[in-house]
């Protein structure tokens, strides 16, 4: 077992460097990085460039020609990496987000000690406005019924939220398609609806919340999805809903 932390991100050059170093602090040295960044106008190609030529234990990053948004270059990224059955995927946004303690790694080692296969949760938001969702567990009828899309299209509360990971078995066996619109184009938006849905399904309750605050999300980054746009983001997530709910993993 080993972490494969998938980090991407688009015009964030200001925070940069602090997710880096929250993985660089991390007392556990079993992890691989793959950094994905768009095309971006902002100067941080260079940043990552330099930091990568700097740091030799950060393996992998992709500078692209274009923007491809997240869900693809989360998908494109992990698969770079050809993550095995029991490895950890960890995602952290290259937006300024960062792993709360330099321990994180160790004690998600710790939750995936039995048969887990996925957790979320929890985090704290900076600067925190008080319009951050906390995560909390599924009810336990969702997690029964594996009808986490209908329970959230209907209505009911989206309770994942960082920090995001899966087990390499997981995320090996979710079709490429749910990535993607009927038409075969990638979602521009929605990532993390795109991969817990299909996670939490595939895990078959085999998942953990957790309570302990894992992550410090970044509220000051202009250039989230959900802020650049919004319309976009609802329908990618809409879409992404209405697939058709996979059989948990054996």
């Amino acid at each position: 077992m080993s972490f494969k932390i998938i980090s991407v991100g688009w015009n964030c050059a200001p925070f940069i460097e602090q997710t880096l170093y929250s993985v660089e602090d991390q007392e556990r040295d079993d992890w691989e990085m793959t950094i994905v960044y768009d095309r971006s106008n902002d100067g941080g190609e260079e940043i990552i460039e330099n930091w990568h030529a700097r740091h030799s234990n950060f393996d992998h990053y992709h500078i692209n020609p274009d923007q491809r948004f997240a869900v693809r270059n989360q998908y494109e990224g992990i698969r770079s990496m050809a993550p095995g059955p029991d490895d950890i995927i960890v995602f952290l946004d290259l937006d300024g987000d960062r792993l709360a303690h330099p321990q994180v790694l160790e004690r998600l080692s710790d939750f995936y000690a039995d048969d887990t296969l996925v957790t979320y949760g929890s985090y704290q938001p900076v600067p925190d406005l008080g319009t951050c969702q906390p995560a909390s567990p599924f009810p336990a009828h969702v997690v029964d019924e594996n009808s986490y899309r209908a329970h959230i299209l209907n209505g009911g509360r989206t309770s994942f939220n960082h920090l995001r990971t899966m087990k390499g078995k997981v995320f090996n066996a979710i079709p490429e398609s749910y990535f993607k619109w009927p038409d075969g184009r990638w979602y521009n938006a929605g990532t993390d609806y795109t991969f817990m849905m299909a996670g939490l399904e595939l895990a078959g309750g085999r998942y953990k919340f957790i309570g302990e605050t894992m992550l410090l999300y970044n509220h000051a980054n202009p250039h989230a999805d959900n802020v650049e746009h919004p319309e976009e983001t609802g329908a990618c997530v809409t879409s992404s809903l209405q697939k058709t709910p996979l059989r948990p993993l054996p």
